[in-house]
């Protein structure tokens, strides 16, 4: 459909007349109003450059609050990413918007000074113009830094290419071919090639992607839910295979595979005596709902042999096949079986 100029979507802080003061999207060109400068996620403090991908979203990037966000096509807010953006003081995502906060400029991987241009290509890389600090840096879709290229980012005082974002260095001003005084504009085109536009060497310079960009399998689904204990057998629906262990809360994770190794990091013999679950674990072969069977120690089993009941705070840990450990808590209260009459 060609663009006609009708103004469809506007977003920002406190956008729409007569609105409040956070985060808005006005639809009716004459609702709208200039935003308000803010940290908060959405809030626009400088925006410099737009690009989207895809997939739909729409990347801004704000020289002056040296960050990105990421937006849906109709303005929905998503996350922002750069330094000190959750407040920690290092590269960051944040993705509560009321906990966001403007960046902050430094060198390091993922951290942008005055980033003035942005760009996506077919496999949703984004590339940033990190025009301050002399360099390009590539993150994925989700703000996940991956490298960056530039005069010096590597050290020695050449060109260089970093995808380690602890040991490289802002970039410094050359004129050699890959390296930059102040790059502002990127583009990419279809066969993947990125263009910067190298704002005080005043010229254009094409790169190919540094390191083939294939999609990132998405990593294997580790939520669960905890649901109802009947007797000592508790029920846990987990998404696909992995491992399931329970075990007491204040124990360390592991203990049903590397029991003796973990025993010796509990401390005084006093404390384990304390505890009310072993570990116990299984292994569930597909999606669905795996009962697990508790097991006591000694000092909950007399507690349950003479009150007929004993709580316990267990610790619920689902390990995806492939994938990363999730681990929930929850308070359980483990009866003795009523014999019938």
């Amino acid at each position: 459909m060609p663009l006609t100029g009708v103004s469809s979507g506007t977003w920002g802080q406190d956008v729409l007349s007569g609105g409040g003061a956070g985060f808005e999207i006005c639809t009716v060109a004459g609702s709208c109003k200039a935003g308000a400068l803010s940290g908060l996620g959405g809030a626009l403090n400088g925006p410099s450059d737009v690009a989207t991908d895809s997939a739909g979203n729409v990347y801004v990037v704000q020289l002056v609050s040296n960050r990105v966000q990421k937006f849906d096509s109709d303005g929905n807010w998503g996350r922002a990413w750069g330094k000190n953006v959750n407040g920690g003081g290092v590269a960051e995502v944040c993705t509560v918007a009321a906990s966001c906060q403007v960046g902050t400029s430094v060198g390091l991987g993922g951290k942008l000074n005055f980033p003035a241009g942005i760009a996506t290509d077919s496999v949703g890389n984004v590339y940033v113009a990190d025009q301050f600090n002399n360099r390009i840096q590539k993150f994925d879709s989700a703000g996940t830094w991956e490298r960056a290229w530039g005069k010096n980012v590597a050290g020695g005082g050449v060109f260089g290419i970093c995808a380690s974002a602890a040991s490289y260095l802002a970039g410094t001003g050359g004129a050699l071919g890959g390296e930059f005084v102040n790059p502002n504009g990127l583009d990419t085109d279809a066969a993947g090639k990125l263009y910067v536009a190298d704002g005080f060497n005043n010229r254009v310079q094409r790169f190919g992607d540094p390191v083939a960009s294939t999609p990132t399998a998405a990593a294997p689904d580790n939520t669960f839910t905890i649901g109802k204990l009947k007797g000592k057998k508790l029920k846990v629906t987990v998404p696909g295979p992995g491992v399931i262990e329970v075990r007491d809360s204040r124990e360390p994770p592991g203990r049903a595979t590397d029991g003796l190794a973990e025993a010796l990091s509990l401390g005084p013999v006093i404390a384990a005596k304390k505890l009310g679950l072993k570990p116990s674990e299984t292994a569930a072969d597909g999606a669905g709902t795996i009962k697990v069977k508790l097991k006591l120690t000694k000092t909950a089993k007399k507690k349950l042999k003479k009150k007929d009941k004993v709580k316990v705070k267990a610790a619920v840990t689902f390990t995806p096949t492939g994938g990363t450990a999730n681990t929930e808590t929850d308070r359980l209260k483990v009866k003795t079986k009523k014999k019938k009459k």
